[in-house]
């Protein structure tokens, strides 16, 4: 779930294993203070896949965006300069790679915003 403000910036957001529901207390008045949500909203389906994911990334800002991959000892298998980015969604190919877990990297202006590992099985 994303809360938006009203120019389409990202004000909140969810992670999306949270249960049965969200409960989000806010108020809303001409002289309220503007807090914006400065990590972006990056998701990852599937993390268990046979070669090929999908990451859906949306922030606050546009920055410029570097995406890893990396083997379960540390070593950079895949790395791809996304450009400077606000939102989109990327494929990511990991067809080749040997049956493993792996940790996906994203880094937005040279700083670490995501991390979350992820399944390659045989076919």
């Amino acid at each position: 779930m994303r809360l938006l403000g009203v120019e389409g910036r990202l004000l909140r957001r969810s992670d999306s294993d949270h249960g049965s529901g969200i409960t989000q207390h806010f108020r809303a008045a001409a002289d309220a203070p503007l807090v914006r949500d400065t990590m972006p909203d990056i998701g990852l389906f599937p993390t268990r896949t046979t070669g090929r994911t999908v990451m859906d990334y949306f922030a606050d800002r546009s920055g410029a965006v570097q995406l890893r991959v990396l083997h379960p000892q540390g070593t950079v298998v895949q790395q791809r300069e996304l450009g400077v980015l606000w939102q989109d969604r990327v494929e990511l190919d990991l067809t080749g790679l040997a049956s493993d877990r792996y940790t996906v990297v994203v880094l937005r202006d040279g700083e670490e915003v995501f991390r979350r590992r992820l399944r390659v099985m045989a076919e």
